[in-house]
């Protein structure tokens, strides 16, 4: 390779699988990994009218004092991340849903100043423009400066008006996996070479690429992606180190079943996790009853573009199974109350809803009968809820042999 100012030597790996110097792995004794979801925009996950009975407890827990608690309570419980929600555009509404975000690489900048032990996650939309070297960069300085505790969530976009927001046509679904490949791939040997590449792909190139400091966790730091479609499995099999798994609790291990046989064949190993929208109280009964007042209060104009705008750029590819917009017909009344249920409140998300013991229980299944390796927590009531995860359901997990 070339010396330092030179355009260096190209190399011919533009796509994967590729991992130079192996895997990074997360350091944690726990058998189930878990972490906060989504502490960063307006409403989190919630798309109810519920959210303006107090909306700095229950709407605008983004603002920097409360988020900053927030991260630093999961720190402190010894939660393993912390994964803000990517979103450039919010939903409207009266409930004005995800219309602030907090941004999701300055911020976990700003985090690992005020955090000690917790992995703090950024984003990147691969097909909205930005170049690998951007997040390459960005993303060796955050990890370099928290000690290694960055990581990146890999989206291939599903929003058509983000899409637009930046200029971008939206190309189609596998070709936003063959962009992230090479995406990734750029990333990669900029991580890990210690001298400057040519590097020539179909979407990007780069001519005397190098990054300096390098990210302080090796190999490199930690990927992630959500994509559950064929294309996705593939690309996170080829790539990543943990994969979202959505669904039922059957469906999610048929997912990841399936990521680790496709793992195997690149001779990887990518960690199957989910997320879940969390509505705990003292009783079963009470929190059934503060759900069933959420979904009472749907703020079906965000709620309805959400659906909309996720359906229209599907990472999975296609719409909801059988639907076919009838104009004649409510959102809600086509595609059926539990798939809006769980599209607005939880973003897809398992529901977890009860006490502490039968959180931790539904915990407990997610990990042990849909073989989830970690669970990202999100709350309507998000101080409140981690404040009771900490005291009445981490205990409960101890004795279940789930944590240390």
């Amino acid at each position: 390779m070339g010396s330092i100012g030179s355009r260096g030597q190209r190399v011919e790996m533009t796509r994967g699988p590729f991992d130079p110097g192996g895997q990074p792995r997360v350091e944690s004794q726990n058998p189930l990994l878990l972490g906060l979801f989504a502490w960063n925009l307006t409403g989190g996950c919630t798309i109810s009218r519920a959210v303006l009975a107090d909306p700095d407890r229950y709407q605008n827990f983004w603002h920097w004092d409360v988020a900053r608690r927030l991260v630093r309570i999961a720190d402190e419980m010894g939660l393993e991340f912390a994964v803000p929600f990517g979103r450039w555009l919010g939903h409207g509404g009266v409930t004005r849903f995800n219309e602030d975000q907090l941004d999701f690489v300055s911020a976990a900048a700003a985090l690992s100043q005020v955090t000690s032990r917790i992995m703090l996650f950024s984003t990147a939309h691969v097909t909205y423009g930005f170049h690998p070297i951007h997040f390459a960069k960005i993303g060796a300085t955050i990890d370099y400066i928290s000690g290694g505790r960055w990581g990146l969530n890999v989206v291939t976009g599903w929003i058509e008006d983000e899409q637009a927001l930046f200029g971008q046509s939206f190309p189609d679904h596998d070709r936003r996996y063959q962009m992230a490949d090479e995406f990734v791939t750029l990333m990669k040997w900029v991580w890990s070479s210690d001298q400057p590449i040519t590097f020539e792909g179909e979407f990007y190139r780069s001519y005397g690429a190098y990054v300096s400091p390098k990210p302080a966790r090796k190999p490199r730091p930690y990927l992630v992606n959500a994509g559950t479609s064929p294309a996705g499995i593939d690309f996170a099999a080829k790539h990543c180190d943990w994969i979202f798994c959505l669904g039922g609790v059957q469906q999610m291990r048929r997912t990841a079943d399936a990521l680790a046989e496709q793992a195997a064949h690149y001779g990887r190993h990518v960690d199957p996790m989910t997320f879940a929208y969390v509505v705990i109280a003292e009783t079963d009964s009470a929190a059934r009853e503060i759900f069933n007042s959420l979904a009472s209060q749907i703020d079906e104009e965000a709620a309805d573009t959400f659906i909309m705008r996720g359906m229209a750029g599907s990472q999975s590819g296609t719409p909801l199974p059988g639907f076919m917009l009838d104009r004649s017909k409510s959102i809600r009344e086509q595609v059926g109350e539990q798939r809006y249920l769980g599209s607005a409140l939880g973003l897809g998300g398992h529901h977890i809803i009860g006490s502490p013991q039968s959180v931790a229980e539904q915990i407990r299944l997610l990990h042990q009968e849909g073989g989830q390796r970690g669970v990202l927590l999100s709350f309507f009531d998000p101080v409140a809820g981690l404040e009771m995860m900490r005291e009445s359901v981490l205990p409960i997990l101890r004795k279940m042999g789930l944590r240390k």
